[in-house]
């Protein structure tokens, strides 16, 4: 909800994008205890579903429609859905090899707005983070970097 708040402050608008699709959350797993845990977090496509519902429910019922959009798809499903210089924030949760960031990264780093924000999950994954610090770093500044994951803005 904070980047909501962000958003709200200069009149723009968030955009997250995740399948929420169980079968495709166990890419890339960083090793065996991670799997393990994940698996008794999410048990099943079910909690995904809620956790989804959840949220939209939240972004609803705070009458926040207009600073954010969960959009439930494959990221590089929707790209074509968004014009270059669109995106004031963006937030993609989506496969965590090097490949699919890398993937990503092409498909919406020319969407998002110069100036506008990045969210990468998932940065203490390898293959995310070899991404960004190849693809992505040359074309932003570091906003804040924590635990598992990072914004970033977008400056050329």
């Amino acid at each position: 909800m904070y980047i909501v708040e962000g958003a709200m402050k200069i009149n723009g608008h968030v955009t997250a994008i995740d399948p929420y699709n169980y079968e495709l959350i166990w890419n890339e797993l960083p090793d065996q205890h991670v799997l393990e845990a994940l698996k008794k977090i999410i048990p099943g496509q079910h909690t995904l579903d809620e956790i989804h519902d959840e949220l939209v429910d939240i972004i609803n019922s705070n009458g926040l429609e207009q600073y954010a959009q969960v959009i439930r798809a494959c990221s590089k499903d929707v790209y074509e859905n968004f014009t270059d210089q669109s995106i004031d924030f963006i937030h993609i949760d989506g496969n965590h090899d090097y490949s699919c960031v890398t993937s990503d990264i092409h498909l919406y780093l020319p969407k998002v707005k110069v100036g506008g924000v990045i969210i990468m999950d998932d940065t203490d994954w390898h293959g995310v983070q070899d991404a960004i610090n190849d693809h992505l770093a040359p074309y932003v500044e570091t906003i804040c970097i924590e635990e598992n994951w990072a914004a970033y803005r977008k400056i050329k």
